[in-house]
C-alpha cells in the first residue's frame, strides 16, 4: 500500500506482481482496540481454546491501487505483472471463522486510505525546501 500511495504522489512507476492477491486490510486503530479488547475478554472469561478472527475490508490489489488513484486524482504508475507472484505468496488468506465478540472496527477502509495518503502529502510538503 505505502509503495503504491509513493508511485502515486511522485509519478514513479512501480513495477509489481499481476495484483490478484486479495488483502484483508486493518486500521492500525482498529487492531490495537481489537488486541485490547480481546484481552480483557480473556481476563473476564474462562480460558477458551477458540482463535478469534479480526475484523477487516477485503480488496484486491488492483482494486486497492485504483481506489488509492481515485483518492489522489490520478492513476498510479503501475506495471503489472513486472514482477512475478513471489514463491508462497497468500492470493486469499485466510481470516478466521470467529469474530472478536462485541467488536466493530470504526475505520473503514476508504476513511484509513485517505488518512494514510493526507499523511504522505504532508511529509512531502515539510520536505520541501
Amino acid at each position: 500500500m505505502e509503495l503504491i500511495i509513493h508511485a502515486t504522489l511522485s509519478g514513479q512507476a512501480l513495477d509489481i506482481s499481476p495484483g490478484q492477491q486479495i488483502l484483508v486490510l486493518s486500521h492500525v486503530s482498529d487492531v490495537v482496540r481489537a488486541l485490547l479488547h480481546a484481552a480483557q475478554l480473556t481476563l473476564q472469561r474462562a480460558p477458551s481454546a477458540l482463535v478469534y478472527s479480526m475484523p477487516g475490508e477485503s480488496i484486491v490489489l488492483r482494486e486497492l491501487a485504483q481506489r488509492i488513484g481515485r483518492i489522489c486524482d490520478r492513476a498510479p504508475p503501475i506495471r503489472w505483472g513486472a514482477r512475478p507472484y513471489r514463491t508462497g505468496e497468500i492470493m486469499n488468506p485466510f481470516v478466521g471463522t470467529i469474530p472478536i465478540p462485541e467488536f466493530v472496527c470504526s475505520t473503514g477502509l476508504q476513511e484509513g486510505l485517505t488518512a494514510v495518503i493526507r499523511r504522505h502529502l504532508a511529509r512531502r510538503t515539510s520536505e520541501r525546501p
